[in-house]
């Protein structure tokens, strides 16, 4: 890997860090006291401050990391290479979203491809529009109702403003890392579109119970680290669970798992609040950049265990890209460092990383896949 890359992709790192803890700053200064009874009524259980698991590790910079970062997930297709000149062109095809919308074939085509199918001689290309929906529209609107609920518990005065900043911020930075793999009208749809949408739609409180109801859903990212050894990210993701309350099969219910890696299993409750869910589906391995964007998926198993909603540990097999396996362990599953997360992930050429984290959105780790 050459200097240079090695240098653009430290940048990045630390350039994360340093913005989404200077947008904290910066929504601080707009923070006010609130009082008790607004801070439990704007509460719907998105946010639920927690001492271990995934919970444990969240907070807005950390979720702000995870979203930019999530489809790093697939190093043959995005990387931090070039991030400036990527970030330039996603300014251009915001700035001119009719040149964006006319380079992949009309206006027609664009709304075929990412809204809803109309044309059948090009139905295939439909396909590119379930990400946006299930990622940007309802992952996404989920990610700034929890960043909400968070800065409200914290007496920010303006929470929707402070989250609503950091969910478009990153909405346009993870446009820049997947612009050369996909079509030119993309960030279009996702950031003028699909975002806002999203956040519309959970400022709604209506909206909000009514998904926080029926669909019980949860938020469940990776350990993301910084791996020295390779200078690059490491173990990126994050996922969109939903476990429909009333879909109830005996003693367990649905389990949907969605991201790039989308599963469908059970899961099974204890009286204790722990939960033991698996799911079969398809992980996303590669996507091949044509007009008609497409993905090679594989089978996949995946085996969780969380507490109240908080992921305690994870075990992938066949995850995203070519990891075989992928193993995540939060605080509170091991005797460790109270506040310590692991995780271990190995490649198909068996080549192994590890790394760990520790209060810091973002960690370190070793290793040469």
């Amino acid at each position: 890997m050459s200097c240079a890359v090695r240098r653009s992709g430290c940048r990045i790192a630390a350039w994360l860090l340093a913005l989404s803890g200077l947008c904290l700053s910066a929504c601080g200064t707009l923070g006010t006291p609130l009082s008790e009874s607004t801070q439990a009524d704007s509460s719907l259980g998105y946010y639920q401050a927690q001492t271990f698991g995934s919970d444990s590790l969240y907070n807005p910079a950390s979720a702000f990391v995870h979203y930019t970062l999530d489809t790093l997930q697939l190093p043959e297709n995005f990387d931090t290479d070039n991030f400036s000149d990527n970030l330039d062109q996603v300014w251009q095809f915001l700035s001119h979203p009719r040149t964006a919308i006319d380079n992949e074939g009309g206006f027609h085509r664009f709304v075929n491809r990412e809204i809803f199918p109309i044309d059948p001689d090009y139905h295939r290309d439909s396909y590119a529009a379930l990400p946006n929906y299930g990622l940007h529209l309802l992952g996404g609107g989920m990610t700034y109702r929890r960043d909400v609920e968070w800065f409200s518990a914290r007496g920010y005065r303006y929470p929707k403003l402070a989250a609503t900043t950091l969910a478009m911020l990153s909405e346009v930075l993870q446009e820049a890392l997947e612009v050369q793999n996909t079509t030119d009208a993309d960030p279009v749809a996702d950031v003028y579109l699909f975002r806002p949408l999203g956040i519309l739609l959970f400022s709604q409180e209506r909206v909000a119970h009514f998904v926080q109801k029926h669909l019980d859903p949860a938020i469940w990212p990776t350990i993301s680290a910084w791996n020295v050894s390779r200078d690059q990210f490491s173990n990126t993701g994050i996922s969109y669970i939903y476990r429909p309350p009333r879909l109830k099969f005996g003693n367990a219910g649905l389990f949907v798992h969605t991201g790039l890696n989308n599963l469908v299993g059970l899961s099974h409750p204890q009286p204790s609040g722990t939960a033991f869910s698996w799911g079969v589906g398809a992980a996303v391995q590669e996507i091949v950049r044509q007009r008609n964007i497409q993905a090679d998926v594989r089978p996949s198993l995946g085996l969780f265990l969380d507490r109240n909603k908080s992921l305690l540990a994870s075990l992938v097999i066949n995850d995203v890209g070519k990891t075989r396996a992928r193993l995540n362990l939060y605080p509170g599953i091991l005797p460790i460092i109270r506040g310590m997360g692991l995780f271990v992930s190995m490649n198909d050429e068996r080549e192994l990383s590890a790394g760990f984290v520790y209060r810091l959105p973002i960690g370190v780790a070793f290793g040469q896949q």
